[in-house]
């Protein structure tokens, strides 16, 4: 009898650890979406209706080819929020 007892014990204590190791796993994947979205909530500016938007003049590529090298001032990167003319490397506009 003693043994079966043994036996039982050592079970629950495996299937405890199970459910931490699930438990743990659980929250690797939850974690990094909930910080993802608290990121991408920013605040807006106090006033924001009076902030002007930023705008960029793009060039036609037709028109100015001889001007200007690669894509010039045609084209604009949105992630990096500039025109391919001030920094080439960076918006991989060449």
């Amino acid at each position: 009898m003693q043994r079966k007892e043994v036996s039982r014990k050592g079970n629950n204590w495996e299937v405890q650890i199970m459910k931490l190791r699930n438990f743990g796993l659980l929250l690797l994947l939850v974690l990094p979406a909930a910080s993802l979205s608290a990121i991408a909530q920013s605040r807006a500016p106090k006033d924001w209706r009076a902030v002007e938007p930023k705008t960029v003049t793009l060039f036609s590529r037709a028109k100015y080819k001889d001007k200007f090298d690669g894509y010039g001032k045609s084209a604009f990167s949105f992630k990096y929020g500039l025109r391919s003319d001030v920094r080439p490397e960076t918006t991989l506009n060449k």
